[in-house]
């Protein structure tokens, strides 16, 4: 019976994991850029929120201007703080060889669970690469909300707000999936039936 039960429950998990595996990731902003600049280091933090569902973060991006790789040795550093404490709670450094996909590079984390309803800030360090100031020429995702920028001159990793400013799109990226994911009605259903199977042996065994 209780090996019964277990197979049960891990056939729960197992189908549940793989609809959140088969679920496309998208990324948090796409942009067609037009201004381009290079003028020092800048370590730029882009503000957003996180809707009504917990997104699950699978890789942080970086600006690649012309697409053809960083200049900065060793890529563009990357990072996700909580703005309520400053908590850095994931990064990486975005390389050369890493995932071309529209004007940024994505190179994968460990999944990270964002909060509904939360601030955060996904800050990158342009270094010695171009970065981009963009007014207009993007868009969001509606899973999240785009709050305020904040940036300082330095060539490490940090949440600052040297400068300020509101709905810019500076060198960070990222992309996730919704977490929220529901359990199949098939799924469901073996676990119902699986049940009623070990109800049905229990009861046998009495007999």
């Amino acid at each position: 019976m209780k090996r019964i039960l277990l197979f049960a429950v891990s056939l729960l998990f197992a189908v549940s994991n793989q609809q959140f595996a088969n679920a496309a990731t998208v990324s948090a902003w796409t942009l067609d850029p037009v201004d381009n600049f290079r003028n020092a280091s800048w370590s730029f933090g882009q503000k957003f929120t996180v809707g009504s569902q917990n997104i699950a973060v699978t890789s942080l991006g970086a600006f690649d201007a012309n697409g053809d790789g960083f200049v900065s040795n060793g890529g563009i550093p990357v990072g996700i703080f909580r703005e309520s404490d400053g908590a850095l709670l994931a990064s990486t450094t975005v390389t050369s060889g890493d995932t071309l996909d529209g004007h940024f590079r994505f190179a994968d984390i460990s999944e990270l669970m964002l909060m509904a309803n939360t601030e955060y800030r996904v800050v990158a360090v342009n270094l010695d690469d171009l970065y981009n100031i963009a007014t207009s020429n993007w868009t969001v995702d509606p899973a999240i909300t785009l709050g305020d920028y904040g940036y300082c001159n330095t060539s490490t990793l940090t949440r600052c707000d040297g400068f300020t400013g509101s709905d810019y799109i500076w060198m960070a990226n990222f992309k996730f999936g919704e977490r929220d994911v529901q359990v199949s009605e098939p799924a469901s259903l073996a676990l119902l039936g699986f049940g009623l199977l070990g109800l049905g042996l229990i009861r046998r065994k009495r007999d």
